[in-house]
């Protein structure tokens, strides 16, 4: 029997001045069950909001919120990375300006409009101030198990 199957990964960068940090990421069961509907054409929106915390509790797919969500913006760009590849890469970016997303934060989501929570990373802490501005560029890849 033959049988194919696609497994969902990624990357986060999170960007605070000349800081860089790269973490991975898990892919909900919110997030398959929303990659799904996706390639099925059932119409669901766009991912749409990134979300960050304070909480360092290990994410698991049966997740369907941030553990203690502090600030959530807009994504300002979605778009392929690559395309048809033996692995496909979505980029999400958004920022988090001064006053937003302040404090030791731990933990990141992708939400859909109706509050899908497509992807949760947990990381060491970063810190980010009340004036400093932080950028995430969030990458999940699509194709066969590595």
């Amino acid at each position: 029997m033959y049988s194919e199957a696609i497994t969902f990964k990624g990357q986060l960068e999170i960007s605070i001045g000349f800081h860089k940090y790269y973490v991975d990421n898990l892919v909900t069961n919110g997030g398959l069950a929303y990659f799904m509907a996706r390639a099925s054409g059932i119409p669901v929106g766009l991912i749409s909001h990134m979300a960050v915390g304070f909480s360092n509790t290990a994410p698991n797919r049966t997740q369907t919120a941030l553990i203690d969500e502090q600030a959530r913006v807009s994504i300002t760009n979605l778009a392929p990375y690559t395309m048809y590849s033996s692995s496909d890469t979505l980029m999400i970016s958004a920022d988090f300006g001064a006053g937003l997303g302040t404090g030791d934060i731990y933990e990141a989501g992708l939400f859909t409009p109706n509050n899908i929570l497509v992807s949760r990373a947990v990381f060491p802490k970063v810190i980010k101030g009340a004036q400093e501005a932080m950028a995430v560029v969030w990458r999940i890849t699509g194709g066969p198990p590595t």
